[in-house]
């Protein structure tokens, strides 16, 4: 095992190791769920965050690929769920238990979920599409294990208030209801969940977006909040949503990745910094941004 100190802005540490597969499971159609044991980057990783992954034998294909963490676990446990589309997730579906790969992480920057910002909303709502529902996951576990409480300063003196927790709805769609995985875990959470599918197979016909306004109306706007992970479209059609409904906004963004560290600027997106626009590295200074300052 290998370490270097992260170019993202955090300077957080990464791991590079190698690691066997200790589980690799269908779950929906064309979606698994892969567990390796990786103890230094399960000790570290934060909700949002990433992990690229590489197969250990062959060099084909050449270059690692993202993959969002759906759970950690003191054990050293990692879940990693993914969607089988291309030739190295086609071919890391056929592998079983004991299986060599290269993983090297925690990467990126992910969800704040300070106390200090749990406090200042009371609902959080959850949008996936595709694959989307893997870096959505941590969010509400690790705020569901931990007590939420808030430290404030007056008068010279520091006072600590417990907060009450935060309601959190998934909105998830899919192609069909044969896509769509892991549910059953955020219910046991208790979320609220509500599905979307382009075939009504399941829950609504449609869009995805078009079941954020309801769920928006639900609550006091201002103490909303989107956290969206899904398809360029996808995240478009959000953000315009959020921005009608005056409602905030974060979107982890699904980039084409090489690296995962920053070094080859295959990544990059346009940003907005105050009055100007530049570029950002999803790998690094993302995969999570504001929503309004992202180029749509």
């Amino acid at each position: 095992m290998s370490t270097c100190e992260s170019p993202c802005p955090n300077a957080r540490t990464i791991f590079h190791t190698a690691v066997e597969i200790v589980e690799n499971v269908p779950v929906a159609e064309r979606t698994c769920r892969i567990r390796i044991r990786a103890p230094e980057i399960a000790g570290r990783v934060q909700p949002g965050q990433f992990v690229m992954l590489r197969l250990a034998e062959g060099d084909d294909p050449l270059l690692g690929r993202p993959f969002g963490v759906y759970r950690a676990e003191a054990s050293g446990m990692i879940d990693l769920v993914y969607l089988v589309v291309g030739k190295m997730t086609g071919r890391l579906a056929k592998l079983g238990p004991g299986a060599a790969l290269t993983v090297w992480g925690p990467l990126g920057n992910g969800w704040d979920v300070s106390p200090e910002e749990l406090a200042k909303y009371d609902h959080f709502v959850l949008v996936a599409g595709g694959i989307g529902q893997t870096p959505l996951y941590m969010p509400v576990s690790r705020c569901r294990n931990s007590a939420m409480t808030t430290t404030t300063a007056a008068a010279g003196a520091t006072a600590t208030t417990t907060v009450d927790p935060p309601r959190w709805t998934l909105l998830y769609g899919a192609q069909t209801a044969s896509r769509i995985s892991c549910i059953d875990d955020f219910r046991a959470l208790g979320v609220d969940v509500r599905l979307a599918t382009d075939d009504g197979s399941t829950g609504y016909q449609g869009y995805v977006s078009d079941l954020i306004p309801g769920v928006v109306a639900s609550n006091n706007v201002a103490r909303t909040k989107i956290l969206a992970c899904g398809p360029q479209p996808m995240l478009h059609a959000v953000f315009r949503e959020a921005e009608r409904l005056g409602v905030a906004c974060a979107v982890s963004l699904e980039s084409n990745m090489s690296c995962g560290l920053g070094i080859c600027y295959g990544c990059v997106v346009e940003y907005r910094d105050g009055d100007t626009w530049d570029y950002r590295r999803t790998c690094v200074d993302g995969p999570v941004f504001d929503a309004y300052r992202l180029r749509w």
